[in-house]
């Protein structure tokens, strides 16, 4: 049955061959062909009694590909079939495999464009092959374009996998030893070693509430959480299923609940670690602080995402506009509206290594913070989650028209420009500040690091964003808001942004520091005791003088301005010294 199976597939495959090639197919590899060595097949499945055929070898290369035009036969799936030796029989996609019984599975492959398998001048195959790192026969009736691998398998026998481990415990009772000697209730395991200390053959018991191993000697206390530890082995040939990342993927059972299943350090297809808690090892929380809220602002929209913990997950955002007795649950798309009051309601649940704080009569006992606001535990249920709530009231907005902007030092020759400047508006903040040199009738914006020249006019623009429940005037759509520079009027650039104005203020032409004159404090080209007098008032605090201004001030020449320089400027007006 088998050699006919195959002489119907070879003969259909030379007819092929004959359509879509000439000679060329019956001669030696080709000079420009990349020529395939070796043929590795991998995960092919070991026919185990009971399980039906699998059909999902991985070629691990892109030189060929799973010959599928012939799988319109119900026997053959991706290019493979499978074969019962003993029965001398094809097997069929949905029959079991027998204990005992010999099986092979058959692969035919094809080489990909560009590459060729290995042949002679009679164009016999000189590729080698295998499966699953075992040797595997190629058929010789085939050649360098197509390939016939098959490999027979040991006789069927029941599946080595164990998949499930079962132990019976002795529970922990207060004023008792712990039992170090559990009793296997699955074959094909024993217990296995540990390079822990706290291991005693294979076995361990943790104390959760002291937070230690414990020994032969230590008894059970009362009210403790106790985890037991136990390294299990696979004996002879029976192994642990693993996933694709070779993690443990045994179920262990103690007296008959579900346990967790851990590395144990080894490899893990023979070895696992099945932990089992007597009690509630869960950790108990009794604050909860959610951050990554968006505070709400008029105009905005909702915001339904916050931060999760390693505490607790997010099971629930919801906003909601309490301002009227009708409340109104919030979409995305909707705004926040000044004047209204909204509530944020946050639903948490507790991850599994975690449980909320209860009092005695089983309520959530906890503390909550939501976006640095209190919160209200609204409903304080089950111990594994929590609903909490905060309220916003949204202001109506303060209207801002005219922005005073200080503190900007004025072009000095051989000076950078200051690129800070301070706005004292209530609820506006300078976002940024420019210099540019006007002198040529363009605006030329200059680096941080450039110089002022003297003569050059120079240009201050500064940049200004309303905060919070602040906007600016508008006027049909316009920021019509007015400023000040140092006290000077400034003008806006034209904007629509009720949040963003930009004043400018241009300067008189440059002045070199030699053309200052000192003393001469307020610029009216005379010593007078007015300019004492703002010395005076600059040294107190009452005002701040401009940088031309400390410049024309330091008449004692010592970097500093006090009132020894009010004194000096009086006794020259005083004439009693004729210069300074």
């Amino acid at each position: 049955m088998k050699r006919i199976f195959k002489t119907v597939l070879c003969l259909a495959l030379v007819v092929m061959l004959l359509v879509s090639s000439t000679l060329c197919a019956f001669a030696a590899n080709s000079k420009d062909a990349i020529i395939i060595y070796d043929i590795n097949l991998t995960n092919v499945q070991t026919p185990y009694v009971g399980e039906t055929p699998k059909y999902d070898v991985k070629l691990n290369t892109d030189a060929y590909y799973l010959d599928e035009q012939i799988d319109d036969d119900y026997d053959v799936i991706n290019g493979q079939w499978w074969y019962d030796e003993t029965t001398q029989s094809v097997v069929q996609p949905d029959e079991t495999f027998i204990e005992g019984h010999v099986y092979t599975i058959s692969i035919l492959l094809c080489a990909s464009d560009g590459y060729e398998f290995r042949v002679d001048e009679d164009n016999s195959p000189l590729v080698k092959a295998t499966v699953n790192g075992e040797t595997a026969t190629i058929d010789e009736d085939y050649g360098k374009y197509r390939q016939f691998v098959e490999y027979t398998f040991e006789p069927c026998y029941e599946n080595p996998i164990i998949n499930e481990v079962e132990l019976d415990v002795t529970e922990p009772v207060p004023g008792e030893y712990p039992d170090f000697y559990p009793e296997l209730l699955t074959e094909g395991v024993t217990f296995g070693d540990s390079d822990s200390p706290y291991y005693i053959e294979g076995v361990a018991w943790y104390d959760y509430t002291t937070q230690t191993f414990m020994n032969f000697s230590d008894k059970f206390e009362e009210g403790h959480v106790y985890e037991i530890n136990i390294v299990i082995e696979a004996l002879g040939d029976t192994y642990f299923p693993t996933d694709v990342n070779d993690n443990c993927e045994l179920v262990g059972y103690v007296n008959g609940n579900k346990a967790t299943t851990e590395t144990a350090g080894k490899n893990n297809k023979y070895y696992a670690r099945i932990c089992y808690a007597f009690g509630d090892k869960r950790r108990e929380v009794s604050h909860v602080d959610v951050t990554g809220v968006t505070v709400p602002s008029v105009g905005a929209t909702p915001d339904f995402t916050v931060a999760d913990t390693a505490m607790y997950y997010i099971n629930g955002v919801y906003w909601t506009d309490v301002t009227t007795s009708e409340h109104i649950n919030l979409k995305e798309t909707d705004v926040f509206l000044a004047g209204h009051t909204y509530e944020l309601e946050v639903w948490l649940r507790t991850h599994d290594d975690y449980k909320f704080k209860t009092d005695s009569d089983g309520w959530i006992d906890i503390t909550a913070t939501v976006g640095g606001k209190n919160a209200e535990v609204v409903l304080p249920g089950a111990e594994i989650a929590a609903m909490l709530s905060v309220t916003y009231t949204l202001n109506a907005p303060q209207v801002v028209s005219f922005v005073d902007i200080g503190e900007v030092v004025e072009p000095i020759a051989g000076k950078t420009p200051d690129m800070e400047a301070y706005c004292y508006t209530n609820g506006c903040n300078v976002d940024e500040v420019s210099w540019y040199d006007i002198t040529d009738s363009k605006a030329v914006k200059l680096d941080a690091d450039s110089k002022f020249e003297a003569g050059r006019k120079y240009r201050v623009a500064v940049g200004v964003v309303a905060e919070g429940n602040t906007t600016f005037y508008m006027v049909d759509g316009y920021n019509e808001a007015t400023g000040a520079i140092n006290g000077e009027q400034a003008n806006a650039f034209g904007s629509h942004d009720d949040k963003f104005v930009e004043f400018y203020y241009d300067f008189a032409p440059c002045k070199a520091s030699d053309d200052i004159m000192l003393g001469d404090v307020d610029g009216d080209g005379k010593v007078s005791v007015v300019d004492a007098t703002l010395v005076q008032r600059h040294v107190a605090k009452l005002t701040t003088l401009e940088l031309t201004q400390l410049l024309a001030a330091d008449t004692y020449k010592d970097g500093e301005i006090t009132v020894v320089d009010a004194t000096t400027i009086q006794r020259f007006v005083a004439k009693l010294i004729t210069e300074f």
